[in-house]
């Protein structure tokens, strides 16, 4: 482009000579533009206009230094302003006080990239250093705005796309927006809030990702290529007033992308702490895997590269290694430095915790929010969500679970587009596996001279020792002899990378030279390596470098590293002690507790332990799995492995009768993940119970947890634990336990949405809890027995049901059970438009919960009520009170309750014409009971949104979510849900042929047959149809007369299984066999 002159951006530059050299600073009068976030740009060399300052000015800001613009939300966005208009000075880009972490980004990033190894001495920031950085920065940033055109669910596609709310009343190039009462270009007010930029707007995804695209090229074409504004507008053809909402959107999402990525302070509202760090890069990692590398990455650049190149020949690749020869650091690394070309995202999964084979693919399915999927369906389910998704997945700890990795393999042949990188000792052993053999680090020559200091010291091993040793003494190695034995120390630990870190953390307490000693005094490994080892050897290698720092520990210490070993994934200090002690609630204060707690640190101090901070303050304990391994070893020589593990797993049994009386009635999210938390130590006491012929234990352990399986979607391992404890029982198993075994059961399938099979086990459960007088599970049994007849339309059984079960609440105090059986009736009455009946009900459940002040039972009823509220047409109190519970749900975090109200908002915008709007809430609650796990509610939910899509003309969609809601209602016998899926249909039918009018007749009859088959089911059961298929009915078949003969309830059955049938079957089954 060929300009001259000056733009009121600040700058001039030669119209002959590059524009990153021929930048210069202006002088004179206009100096001040050039700090100027308001400055207009203009195409004529005229001096800029000026706008009155802003209070959130960066110039009100004058003093802050890099951390606290950091800090502060509004400065940091107009720094980043300010930024934009001198991209291109990198003279004005050093001297500001952004570009220090800037350069310290550029380098971490440079490093984690592998595009480099580290230099021994830092690059110096030079000004021009500086300045590049901060401009790099920036144009990376820029650069990252591209959206992604396919949304992985609702919730992520608002931050891919960058749905929020950001009004700017200022163009970033220093423009001024036209005024609000300007019509001139279609301008809108410009305080208003961006149409792409709301939540609920009325425009599709399409046209959002549209808009997306749009707001990223500008910030390219204006800040990374500098082109004026009207050509910008002209070659995008867009309105002025749209270009600077987005170029303001842009900005504001370019600073808050470099805040969060400088600041690991930067938290979402509601956070009460920093979350745990996650590799850059990377989409989603497990917990175990979720604190983050803040070591340096040495010596295996080349590594990387060839992994990098075998994953886009060959899409299963294996690293194979010793334990401690980084195989786990390399892959992550590997992950990072591919994340940009795996559009699908990249996802790091440890298996170290699973002990079962079976398990997976379930993780795997976890971290694409796919959950209690039976492992042949699984499959399916992650076939058909990874399509045309470029995504790499890596699998780490993988060499106890060989079993698997046909299904793995099964998984990558299945799926072009998926690449899979596991972490193992031994290969995989199936088609298609690459391997890759990861080699200790190199070691140097035999034949350096010890006193040629450079070359020695950037070997990788003897660096990857220095690196760890200067975290503990900034000025190693002091002298020669420091080097010399840093070397030594290398060279007899065979450049295995763990042992190295093991040996360098003994510097706290020891001098490199004393190390050395006494690694020689063991007299088990060689002091020079002369060649490669093979795998037992560098096996031997780590079990001597984990025994050395045994013998540095007294005995106590010892032990508690064998106890520790008991615990798999770590374990809270409360639990530690516990079993280390033999005791339960151990006072901390005590001194054998005290006592306990300094050889844990101990263990910290020696590195065999690894203490991790947790979000809500709390501090967790655990261990790498080949020092855990020795610890095993330990307690097993110690003859007090089977002492340990009973301690372990009563520890655990007592925390399921604590956490028991609260599994029902608002289960706190904290809670929840507490117990999420220890699952893998839960799993490991059910296993030792089982084991050491002890079901009962067991049993009640599974029981206690009900709450658990079904909240957090691990409804299928719950129920296979009871299925194995009750086998392992027999005849021995009390009769109260078994009846909430059964019940417990029932409710599992029943979630699950297999009613079939819910129905004999909860019968069952009913009978037994009526004999043995367990009064809790016949409670129970009534209330799911409840839910399923008014599912199936029986509506007088289920209103027996839930006033038989109200009674034993109200004679056992459980008023949570109380109150939300009244709820029940209360929509039972409402299904049936029966609103006085409905009314009386819902008013005693409030009553219920208002007395107790308890916020979900309130959530629960409120939304009920504004649908009652709306079939008696006030939809201003049925808003009023919708919406008022989905505050109250969001603000006490019950996404259980949520789901629901997101429902009842679904059909009162429907029927208040908010298409968009009700398509919005539709898909939340249906991606809330999919995350759950919960997918009784979803069939309604789809035909809402089946009626709603229908509407907007997104025909292909309706059928879709039509046809999978009577899929999900045939065979379960949900009448009710059966009904309202054919009047959809119906409809639909007659939307599809809108304009071909040649099939208008076909249409009809079509829609006809359906409509009298929907008539027929409803009327069998004493209902009529639902206030959202009467709105869907007078759209679209006002003039459609429902055929002269109505078919029987089987022959609408008949019809209904017919069109299920063209969908995919996708049941969930709790198991395989079932």
């Amino acid at each position: 482009m060929n300009r001259t002159g000056c733009v009121g951006d600040g700058y001039s530059w030669r119209n002959d000579a590059p524009r990153s050299k021929g930048l210069t600073r202006m002088t004179g009068s206009n100096a001040h533009a050039e700090r100027s976030p308001a400055a207009v740009t203009v195409p004529t060399p005229t001096p800029p206009r000026r706008r009155p300052r802003r209070r959130d000015d960066l110039s009100a800001y004058p003093t802050l230094t890099a951390d606290e613009l950091i800090a502060n939300a509004d400065a940091f966005a107009n720094a980043i302003r300010n930024v934009l208009l001198h991209l291109h000075d990198i003279a004005w880009l050093a001297s500001h006080p952004l570009a220090v972490p800037a350069a310290r980004a550029r380098q971490n990033q440079n490093r984690r990239g592998g595009r480099s190894p580290r230099p021994p001495i830092e690059v110096p920031f030079t000004p021009e250093y500086l300045g590049e950085s901060l401009a790099e920065r920036v144009r990376s940033a820029i650069r990252n705005l591209e959206p992604s055109t396919v949304r992985r669910r609702a919730s992520a596609a608002k931050g891919a796309l960058g749905l929020a709310s950001t009004p700017n009343e200022v163009g970033l190039d220093g423009s001024e927006t036209p005024p609000a009462n300007d019509k001139s270009s279609g301008a809108e007010p410009t305080n208003a809030e961006a149409p792409d930029t709301a939540p609920h707007g009325s425009d599709s995804l399409r046209q959002r990702v549209e808009r997306a695209a749009r707001r990223a090229k500008i910030m390219r074409l204006r800040y990374i290529e500098n082109q004026d504004i009207p050509a910008i507008i002209a070659s995008l053809n867009i309105g002025r007033s749209e270009y600077f909402r987005l170029q303001a959107d842009g900005s504001t999402m370019v600073a808050e992308f470099l805040r969060r990525a400088w600041d690991t302070s930067v938290r979402t509202p509601g956070d009460h702490a920093p979350a745990s760090p996650r590799p850059e890069g990377i989409l989603a990692v497990t917990p175990d895997l979720r604190t983050g590398n803040v070591t340096r990455f040495i010596g295996r650049e080349k590594e990387i590269a060839e992994v990098a190149h075998l994953i886009s020949t060959s899409r299963l690749i294996t690293i194979l290694g010793a334990p401690g020869a980084g195989k786990t650091r390399l892959a992550l690394e590997v992950a990072r430095h591919l994340s940009p070309t795996f559009g699908g995202g990249t996802v790091v999964i440890s298996l170290a915790d699973l002990d079962d084979e079976s398990r997976v693919l379930p993780a795997i399915g976890r971290a694409f929010d796919i959950y209690d999927v039976s492992s042949l369906e699984l499959e399916y389910y992650l076939v058909t969500a990874l399509q045309d998704r470029p995504t790499l997945v890596v699998l780490d700890n993988y060499e106890h679970l060989l079993g698997a990795g046909v299904q793995v393999a099964r998984l990558v042949a299945g799926v072009p587009s998926l690449s899979v990188i596991t972490t193992s000792r031994v290969p995989l052993g199936v088609v298609g596996e690459q391997r890759f053999t990861l080699d200790p680090l190199p070691l140097p020559d035999v034949n350096a001279r010890d006193g040629d200091a450079a070359p020695l010291q950037t070997n990788p091993a003897v660096n990857l020792f220095i690196d760890r040793a200067r975290s503990i003494d900034p000025g190693f190695p002091h002298h020669l002899v420091d080097l010399h034995a840093t070397v030594n120390i290398c060279r007899v630990l065979d450049g295995l990378p763990l042992s190295i870190e093991l040996a360098a953390a003994r510097l706290a307490t020891l001098t490199a030279p004393a190390i050395l000693n006494r690694l020689h005094q063991t007299g088990s490994l060689n002091t020079v390596a002369t060649g490669p080892r093979n795998a037992p050897s560098r096996h031997q290698t780590l079990h001597d470098a984990i025994s050395w720092s045994r013998g540095l520990l007294s005995d106590d210490e010892a032990r508690t590293l064998g106890t520790l070993s008991a615990f798999v994934g770590g374990a809270s200090l409360p639990a530690i002690l516990s079993v280390a002690l033999g005791a339960d609630d151990v006072d901390p204060g005590t001194p054998e507790a005290l006592a306990a707690f300094n050889r844990l640190e101990a263990l910290v101090l020696h590195n065999l332990v690894r203490r991790q901070a947790m979000a809500d303050g709390s501090t967790r304990y655990g261990m790498l799995e080949a020092v855990r391994a020795y610890g095993l070893e330990l307690l097993e020589n110690d003859n007090t492995a089977e002492a340990v593990r009973s301690r372990h797993a009563a520890y655990f049994a007592r925390q399921g009768q604590r956490h028991a009386p609260h599994m029902r009635g608002g289960v706190s999210n904290r809670l929840i993940q507490e117990i999420d938390l220890d699952l893998p130590n839960t799993r490991a006491a059910l296993t030792y119970y089982l084991e050491s012929a002890q079901p009962i234990p067991a049993l009640e352990l599974v029981a206690n947890l009900e709450g658990f399986w079904w909240l957090q979607g691990y409804r299928v391992e719950g129920f296979t634990w009871l299925e194995r404890t009750l086998a392992a029982a027999g005849d021995a198993l009390p009769s109260q336990l078994r009846a909430r075994a059964l019940v417990m059961a029932g409710h599992l399938c029943a979630l699950n949405g297999e009613d079939m099979r819910a129905h004999p086990f909860l019968l069952e459960g009913f009978a037994v809890a009526q004999e043995s007088g367990e009064r809790s599970a016949e409670r129970d049994a009534l209330h799911h027995l409840g839910v399923l007849a008014r599912a199936r339309g029986s509506d007088d059984e289920a209103s027996q049901r839930w006033q038989a079960c109200m009674r034993i609440a109200a004679e056992t105090g459980d008023f949570y059970r109380e109150g939300i059986s009244l709820w029940h009736l209360g929509m039972l009455a409402y299904d049936r438009h029966d609103t006085d009946l409905a009314n009386e009900w819902l008013d005693a459940a409030r009553g219920i919960f208002e007395r107790h002040n308890h916020a979900l039972g309130l959530g629960l009823v409120q939304p009920t009520e504004g649908q009652v509220a709306l079939t008696t047409g006030d939809s201003v109190d049925a808003r009023r009170l919708i919406e008022g519970a989905i505050r109250s749900l969001e603000l006490h975090g019950s996404a259980t309750g949520l789901m629901y109200a997101l429902g009842a908002l679904a059909e009162l915008e429907y029927l208040d014409g908010n298409l968009d709007e009700a398509y919005d809430a539709a898909e939340r609650s249906i991606g809330i009971m999919n995350g759950l796990g919960q997918p009784r509610g979803v069939a309604r939910n789809l035909i809402t949104l089946g009626h709603v899509a229908t509407d907007l003309g997104d025909l292909g969609r309706a059928r879709h979510v039509y046809v999978d809601a009577l899929r999900r209602s045939v065979a379960q016998g949900r009448i009710p849900n059966v009904a309202g899926a054919l009047i959809g249909l119906a409809g639909l039918v007659i939307a599809e042929t809108r304009n071909y009018p040649e099939r208008r007749n076909l249409a009809e009859a079509e829609a006809s047959r359906l409509l009298t088959a929907a008539n027929a089911l409803t009327a069998s059961i004493g209902r009529t149809a639902k206030q959202v298929e009467w709105r869907h009915q007078s759209r679209w078949l006002a003039d459609i007369a429902p055929a002269t003969v109505t078919p029987t309830v089987a022959q609408a059955l008949r019809t209904a299984r017919a069109l299920a049938s063209t969908a995919p079957h996708a049941a969930t089954p709790l198991s395989a066999s079932g």
